[in-house]
């Protein structure tokens, strides 16, 4: 306390009334405030007579309100540094890209937040697995989060699933996806992730398209480069899955297989969180549930909603979908796709580091998996059902009218 009160007295009390109340309690008037009609400041002999003094005030007829005028602490928001942060509505949405302000994933106010005196952003502690075609593990934007020797690339047998920088070889999409999980946040480069500290390891094994039920297997039930890594990644980020061509296809039963063992065994028996793109077929009038991936039990199927807060036009209804997340609006040329990382270079997407028109479910599911790492830093003992849970019971509805 500093000894200081704010006094606002009623409408219709005279100057001589107000001042014999204060001068009775010994308090002295240090200023009035214009913005707030009969309210002062005031302050006692000793900083413990604010307290008797407002007891009494408040009691008075004349007093509207009595209140301490208290020291508090306050924290700086922390916005990331990366020059490229203002540009990433999907993150915080303040209307940049003729968007609508608000429709993004809330997650600065999170970003302030502590647990045990860490900030929740995502620690080494919380890995995110990218399965997808490569992970730039040396992207300077991500490096500073990569888990060491955690990952694996199936195509060349060993951990580092840096992808093929062959133009030819178009294996960009799960450096993408990185960023948006877990791009290094304040790091004053590029971009930042939803988790913006949280670890990442890389599982490469889409080579252009194809691959088989063993090889999914293994990248699903995280047991590459050893089995210790199923106790390691607690997140599994999938952008990827059968075609979108209203075909039913369901995983091999090893894949199966894999996805039960993973949430029955996986995290230490908590279960990986295995996050699904849902799917870009709505225009071909496909649907989630021919999805045998994005409709299994043990997956987080995730749509995408655009910088309006409307469901995009390419994601897919059903009643496997349970969130959505921001994304792009499928409109080539409207600048309202989502900004991440692309491989350094000009191996990528663009000749620069990062690609300004990432978009889909693609880039939807990797923004759900940067906030279920967040979920498990908040509380470790989360289960991957209750991770479920937690993101539909708290989602709020984009379109009320939409069914």
């Amino acid at each position: 306390s500093v000894g200081e009160l704010i006094v606002r007295f009623r409408s219709g009390s005279s100057t001589q009334a107000r001042a014999a109340v204060v001068r009775r309690l010994g308090l002295t008037r240090v200023r009035r405030f214009a913005f707030s009609a009969r309210t002062y400041l005031y302050r006692a002999v000793a900083p413990l007579d604010e307290l008797r003094a407002i007891e009494r005030l408040s009691a008075s007829s004349l007093v509207e309100w009595a209140a301490p005028s208290f020291l508090r602490t306050r924290a700086r928001r922390w916005i990331p540094n990366d020059p490229l942060f203002g540009q990433q509505w999907h993150l915080r949405n303040v209307g940049q890209r003729s968007g609508k302000a608000g429709e993004d994933i809330d997650v600065t106010t999170v970003w302030d937040q502590t647990v045990d005196g860490v900030p929740l952003r995502g620690s080494p502690y919380e890995v995110i697995a990218i399965a997808d075609d490569g992970l730039e593990i040396a992207h300077p934007d991500l490096a500073p989060n990569v888990v060491p020797g955690r990952s694996w690339d199936w195509a060349d047998g060993d951990a580092d699933p840096s992808p093929s920088r062959s133009s030819s070889a178009a294996q960009w999409h799960g450096t993408a996806c990185a960023g948006v999980a877990a791009a290094r946040g304040g790091n004053g480069l590029g971009v930042s992730g939803a988790a913006p500290s949280a670890g990442l390891i890389g599982y490469r094994f889409l080579i252009d398209g194809v691959d088989s039920d063993a090889v999914e297997a293994e990248a699903l039930a995280a047991v590459r480069p050893d089995a210790g890594n199923r106790d390691i990644v607690d997140v599994s980020s999938n952008s990827w899955g059968p075609l979108d061509d209203r075909h039913l296809e369901a995983p091999g039963p090893l894949t199966e297989a894999a996805l039960k063992d993973g949430v029955t065994n996986g995290r230490g028996g908590l279960g990986i969180v295995y996050v699904w793109a849902a799917g870009n077929g709505r225009a071909e009038l496909d649907n989630v549930n021919y999805d045998g991936f994005a409709n299994s039990r043990y997956t987080l199927a995730v749509g995408a909603s655009t910088n309006l807060g409307r469901i995009a036009p390419y994601s897919e209804d059903g009643a496997a979908l349970m969130v959505v997340a921001p994304s792009s609006d499928g409109v080539p040329g409207t600048l309202r796709d989502v900004l991440t990382t692309d491989l350094t270079g000009s191996a990528g997407y663009t000749s620069g580091d990062y690609y300004s028109g990432f978009g889909g479910t693609s880039s939807a599911a990797p923004l759900v998996s940067g906030v279920a790492a967040l979920l498990l830093q908040a509380d470790p003992s989360l289960t991957w059902r209750d991770v479920q849970a937690v993101l539909m019971t708290t989602a709020q509805k984009i379109e009320p009218g939409h069914k």
